[in-house]
């Protein structure tokens, strides 16, 4: 499990009393496009994690594709526009009401396409800052008490198209996470899921052993922030 030390700031009061609700958003990992393209997982990350917290409803808002920024242009010559893209920032109106817990994931596909990283005051969503000060930001004002873990991207084989590298982007989101107190899974540098340790075919998506995996360190991570700070751990 991760060896990152995060200091616990106090947040607003955890109310899981009513049903538990997970929301899962991003792209295709969060989805459950399989490494080796056919078909889909029949258990994404996402199920297997909100089983294992005994969720009562797991809502899974991963589209294939998915960029977080709305930028309409980027490195690639190939690039879709957002009405194909479908960017998170504008898929956030709707997101479940009764969602008490969320997991935040994507990045990678605005990697690869070489969106503009931007700075960190950035609020324009064309950059990867201002999209993830939006995206990270909507999500904690409109659910204040809610369970929120942001994930950083995962390692891929994938390079950026303008040239930005991985960690610079990994630490894009780390620092926007931080910034809105959001609890982060730093999956690229502390996931045994990666192309050298994990399946991955394609070197991007993960098989349904990786999502196993994943969803088995992400519940680790679950309950290290959030039942042990319950219990007063």
């Amino acid at each position: 499990m991760s060896e990152k030390q995060t200091n616990i700031i106090p947040h607003a009061p955890y109310d899981l009393s009513e049903r538990i609700v997970v929301t899962g958003i991003g792209d295709s990992n969060m989805y459950g496009v399989p490494d080796t393209g056919d078909g889909d997982l029949d258990f994404p990350y996402l199920k297997v994690f909100g089983k294992n917290i005994g969720a009562n409803e797991i809502i899974n808002l991963g589209i294939p594709g998915s960029t977080i920024s709305t930028n309409d242009g980027g490195a690639s010559p190939t690039y879709d526009s957002d009405s194909i893209r479908n960017p998170v920032v504008r898929r956030l109106e709707g997101v479940p009401k009764h969602t008490n817990i969320f997991v935040l994931q994507g990045g990678v596909n605005d990697f690869w396409l070489g969106i503009p990283l931007g700075t960190i005051e950035d609020t324009n969503t064309d950059s990867f800052y201002g999209a993830l000060n939006s995206y990270y930001g909507t999500i904690k004002t409109r659910f204040p008490s809610a369970r929120i873990i942001a994930l950083t991207m995962f390692e891929t084989d994938r390079e950026s198209l303008s040239g930005v590298s991985k960690e610079e982007w990994v630490q894009a989101q780390i620092a926007v996470a931080e910034k809105f107190d959001i609890e982060v899974f730093d999956a690229f540098h502390h996931s045994a899921v990666t192309p050298e340790l994990a399946d991955m075919a394609d070197g991007l998506h993960l098989s349904q052993a990786d999502s196993y995996t994943f969803a088995e360190e992400l519940t680790d991570f679950y309950n290290e922030k959030f039942e042990s700070r319950r219990e007063g751990i």
